[in-house]
């Protein structure tokens, strides 16, 4: 991607300075290959695997600079974050690692906060040493240390490297809005951090995609034809369908995890459809005994043992892999979570069923191949096999032509339901 932002940065970088750094965020440039000897860091494994394969020095990680020395560098590059609480931690990081008389080389738009990143830099780490107006609202500046790092002078980065646990009130407040919900997030452990999308909150688009799912798998739903003002959801049998014919093993994708929160979620509703669906239990190893009435007591419930899901989880976020580990830990989860390019190491045609809420923005700004990438992944890794009807269930803005681009790509589409920001789409191949 050429980025005249970036562009800026490498015209004033010196890039024969070995102890040097770049620290790539949420956006990926392209490099002039005079930068091939100096360290890269990156939080997305997408642009990991490019500039490794085209000979850059590259790591992969949550912006982890723990192995870099204190007083160590005389020159990183950074075009500003989208995160604030990310740009404060890693201007906190560049205070500590560069050396007295080493040079921050940071650049941005002003739309972006530029001018008061440069405060910022500054307040941890000494003087703007050169500012100057590199094009339509692009600025470039030059921050010299000038001292050792004080404790007074840290920014409030929110505590950037550390997980923490979602607040009841705003689990409470998702289960105002997505009634459905509730049951599933009165005991949810879902923990966040800074440099994850939706940190701090749980996304609207995910909570309304599981609240329809919910709906349709268990069958509380609104049918079109009822009142106009309430939810509406089109009667769509195929998803019931699949938990029920895949309900000895259904492999579930959730791609670009982020938290694990769609996973989550969805893993209580299958064990609450199966729970409600069971006709017998194993009282004693040897003897099965039909339950006498349709809704099993908590009791029985506690003896049943549920069909397994294979569940994976992938995303490109550094970030969101620490947080989607975690999560299904504290929550009891097996699954395989791995940090991967949209899937692209999985095997093809292998997913019943995939949970995406996918990406829109690269950096600040809207992509419209970001979504083309992962219609063409979904297509690619949702199982062929005609008699399973592999589905992939999405949410996506209202404003994108989410399911034409599916329709142009080779997917069968249908909008499930939407309101007044997100839409659910189920996206199914053609055979």
């Amino acid at each position: 991607m050429n980025d005249p932002i970036y562009a800026s940065l490498f015209k004033y970088a010196q890039p024969y300075k070995v102890d040097s750094l770049l620290i790539l965020t949420e956006n990926n440039p392209d490099i002039p290959d005079v930068f091939k000897q100096i360290l890269i860091i990156t939080n997305s494994f997408d642009v990991f695997l490019e500039k490794k394969s085209q000979g850059f020095n590259i790591e992969v990680s949550d912006f982890d600079f723990s192995k870099i020395a204190d007083a160590s560098l005389s020159q990183i590059i950074l075009r500003v974050p989208k995160s604030k609480s990310m740009c404060l931690y890693i201007l906190n990081e560049c205070a500590r690692i560069l050396k007295t008389e080493g040079r921050l080389l940071i650049a941005g738009a002003n739309s972006e906060g530029i001018v008061t990143t440069f405060k910022h830099a500054s307040t941890c780490i000494g003087r703007l040493e050169k500012h100057s107006l590199e094009g339509a609202g692009i600025r470039f500046g030059c921050i010299l240390k000038t001292s050792t790092p004080n404790i007074e002078n840290k920014l409030d980065d929110k505590n950037y490297a550390v997980l923490r646990l979602i607040s009841p009130k705003i689990l409470h407040k998702c289960a105002d809005n997505f009634p459905l919900l509730k049951l599933y997030i009165d005991d949810l452990k879902l923990f966040t951090k800074p440099g994850l999308y939706g940190f701090d909150k749980i996304d609207a688009g995910s909570a309304f995609l599981m609240e329809t799912m919910a709906a349709l798998i268990l069958k509380e739903y609104k049918k079109e034809d009822e009142k106009e003002n309430e939810k509406c959801i089109n009667n769509d049998n195929r998803l019931l369908e699949l938990i029920s014919y895949c309900s000895n093993n259904i492999k579930v994708l959730d791609l670009g995890c982020g938290d694990g929160f769609l996973s989550l979620i969805l893993i209580k509703i299958i064990k609450q459809y199966q729970q409600k669906n069971i006709k017998t239990t194993a009282y004693k190893a040897d003897q099965i005994t039909a339950l006498s009435s349709p809704e099993p007591s908590p009791m029985e419930l506690s003896s049943i043992e549920l069909s397994p899901i294979d569940l994976s989880a992938t995303d490109s976020n550094a970030a969101a892999i620490l947080v989607c580990q975690h999560n299904f830990s504290v929550n009891k989860i097996k699954a395989r979570v791995f940090q991967d390019d949209c899937g692209k190491s999985l095997s093809a045609n292998n997913f019943d069923l995939i949970l995406c809420n996918p990406p829109f923005h690269e950096g600040f700004k809207t992509s419209l191949e970001l979504s083309i990438k992962f219609i063409n992944q979904i297509k690619c890794l949702l199982n062929k096999d005609k008699s399973v009807n592999a589905q992939a269930w999405i949410v996506v803005n209202k404003f994108l032509k989410f399911e034409q681009l599916a329709q142009d790509i080779g997917l069968d589409t249908k909008i499930i339901t939407q309101n007044d920001k997100f839409k659910v789409l189920v996206l199914i191949k053609k055979h």
